[in-house]
């Protein structure tokens, strides 16, 4: 019987790259977070085509999943807000 090839690891997406307090999150704008003053939980993702950034309601589940992860209500709720919200535009 062959060897079946080890599965290649998979790249982090550009996202997971940017950890707090790094230069990719430094240069993003501030409205991009949940959270601006420390520039956590990212809920927009960038639209080059329209060259806008929009509400991503997977980055805001991801948000929601991480702050419950965390034991964080508070931006638990406002992420769950702001997802009823873009779910109804």
């Amino acid at each position: 019987m062959a060897k079946k090839a080890t599965p290649k690891p998979r790249s982090l997406s550009g996202w997971q790259k940017m950890r707090a307090g790094s230069k990719g999150r430094q240069q993003m704008p501030k409205s991009v977070f949940l959270r601006p003053g420390s520039r956590t939980y990212p809920v927009k993702t960038y639209n080059a085509r329209t060259k806008r950034w929009s509400y991503s309601p997977r980055m805001i589940r991801a948000a929601i999943s991480r702050a419950n992860s965390q034991g964080n209500r508070a931006v638990s709720r406002d992420a769950s807000a702001l997802l009823k919200r873009v779910r109804k535009k």
